[in-house]
């Protein structure tokens, strides 16, 4: 089973806007997309849909770079603490040039849709998660490149060129 999650995007022309970058929101909806791969594969796709599943409680973004519309992302997704009744994810969206965009925190909480609260991560959850998440713990993710630490500021070099793509007026100033 991989120890990181990765799930590549698809950008749509109606995620960029008149800044000419994807929007904070589509990003959002990036986070999402991983989620749910993360949670079909590690957990099946039963823990989406049945009437015992998994909800978001929070989430935390950092915007660390723009993502533009040629650019090639992937959301990455990982486990970082599972709780009593809750796990917390750990996104990034990472570009080609290996360079991380924003990242995510969410915390999951595990709930019966029927008696209509929370309840402790079910067993079956929680040995697959834990499994996921030493797996991710103690192997270097699939793929090419090491993700850059958590918080970290990324390193000019890491960065887009700020200056492509912007108009006469804009040029020089920062955004």
């Amino acid at each position: 089973m991989p120890q990181i999650i990765r799930t590549p995007i698809q950008k749509r022309f109606s995620d960029i806007d008149s800044f000419h970058h994807v929007n904070n929101v589509a990003q959002q909806m990036y986070f999402d997309v991983g989620k749910s791969d993360f949670f079909d594969r590690v957990l099946g796709r039963e823990v989406l849909f049945a009437p015992t599943r998994i909800i978001t409680a929070a989430t935390e973004t950092s915007y660390l770079a723009q993502i533009r519309l040629g650019d090639a992302i992937e959301v990455t997704t990982e486990v970082e603490r599972i709780g009593n009744k809750s796990l917390t994810l750990l996104q990034r969206i990472i570009a080609d040039d290996g360079s991380v965009r924003s990242e995510s925190r969410s915390v999951m909480v595990a709930f019966d849709f029927d008696a209509q609260q929370s309840i402790p991560v079910p067993d079956h959850w929680r040995k697959a998660l834990e499994t996921e998440r030493h797996a991710a713990r103690s192997a270097p993710a699939e793929g090419e490149g090491d993700i850059p630490a958590v918080g970290l500021p990324l390193k000019r070099a890491e960065r887009p060129a700020r200056e492509e793509g912007r108009s006469p007026e804009r040029k020089g100033r920062k955004t």
